[in-house]
């Protein structure tokens, strides 16, 4: 079959391509490690799957109706975007577990800033440059973050990746160097030559320091460079949290002891009518609750239901009830979604409106 035999040949020739590739980047001294990659997935009508921001995926047997496409977040009334960028060999090998991400994420969104990009390379400037590029487009004016490779170390590029994405020279930051020695003076310790590349930064761009802390925050174009170390990335990012403010959102949660299966298709048929409310199904992965502590009530599914106009988001959590069975759920769980902006309360948790409150309303 001449099809065929030009199909496999095809493959070959890309099989050919990828293992070429990987050789080259073996062969590199610099040791570039694989980014992860994302797949489309194609299906036929009547089986189609939308692949959610999750991560999980969603398969209709009816007929195809229309969905909106869930690859981010699309909260109206909101331009502010965020991405992260987590650089680390031992991040890819599973060496070390990011945390970072996470942590990021939930101070963002609890700001009002919707992050929509984050992705992982190894120790590679190559990579970074590319990832950097990549997000940076995405996110359009809004902040960029990098974790990790800002250290002493040979496989530490984060500042020279970042210098050349660019096209900026390293530059020793004076004000960096002073509080540097000073901080490794008092431990009896000297800034050699590989200690000194923690203060060489790209040139010409903003520095943020952070009390009790010698470590530069260093800002070019809108990239925030960062340690990878958990401590010090929260510290520093939570002392300039004032620099990330979006528009708030509001989120009501409600509670179904019917499976994802058996709710999926009017949850998509909701959601395709309601474009800038975002409608998340999560189903209970533990026994208690699906890890909302203390909640010991007969729920299979938490939805969320999450957008910046608070009357568009009653009225979409309206129609879910009128849609799907809902349960009561009396128990405490998490009910911080942003912060107050302004007033005696500023910085204060936004109270989440939540689906059914019973016996739990007398208690706040």
């Amino acid at each position: 079959n001449t099809g065929t035999t030009r199909e496999v040949a095809a493959k070959s020739q890309v099989m050919l391509s990828c293992v070429r590739r990987t050789a080259e980047r073996l062969a590199s001294p610099l040791g570039c490690a694989w980014a992860g990659t994302q797949q489309r997935l194609s299906a036929p009508a009547s089986q189609r799957t939308q692949i959610l921001s999750a991560g999980r995926s969603r398969s209709f047997s009816s007929e195809p109706i229309a969905v909106r496409d869930y690859g981010g977040p699309k909260l109206s009334g909101s331009s502010s975007k965020a991405g992260l960028l987590v650089i680390g060999d031992e991040i890819l090998s599973g060496k070390v577990v990011d945390t970072n991400a996470t942590w990021l994420s939930k101070m963002l969104h609890a700001r009002g800033v919707d992050v929509c990009r984050v992705e992982t390379v190894g120790d590679c400037v190559e990579e970074i440059q590319d990832s950097i590029k990549r997000i940076k487009q995405r996110v359009g004016d809004g902040p960029v973050f990098t974790s990790g490779g800002i250290g002493p170390t040979h496989d530490d590029m984060t500042y020279q990746a970042i210098a050349n994405t660019f096209g900026l020279k390293l530059k020793v930051h004076e004000e960096t160097l002073k509080r540097m020695t000073a901080h490794y003076t008092s431990k009896g310790l000297e800034v050699n030559e590989m200690r000194l590349r923690m203060a060489t930064l790209p040139e010409n761009c903003d520095v943020l320091f952070t009390e009790g802390m010698w470590v530069p925050l260093a800002v070019v174009e809108g990239v925030h460079i960062l340690p990878g170390i958990p401590r010090l990335f929260q510290s520093m990012l939570e002392a300039h949290a004032e620099r990330f403010e979006g528009k708030e959102y509001f989120d009501i949660e409600l509670f179904s002891d019917d499976g994802e299966g058996d709710l999926a298709k009017p949850l998509a048929e909701i959601a395709a009518r309601n474009p800038h409310v975002k409608i998340g199904s999560y189903p209970k992965v533990t026994h208690t609750a699906g890890g909302l502590d203390g909640s010991e009530e007969g729920w299979r599914v938490r939805l969320s239901i999450i957008g910046r106009d608070q009357a568009a988001v009653l009225a979409v959590g309206e129609e879910i009830r009128n849609a799907i069975r809902i349960v009561e759920v009396t128990s405490e769980f998490p009910r911080i979604i942003g912060v107050k902006r302004g007033g005696a309360t500023a910085g204060k948790p936004i109270p989440r409106i939540v689906g059914v409150q019973n016996s739990f309303s007398d208690r706040v």
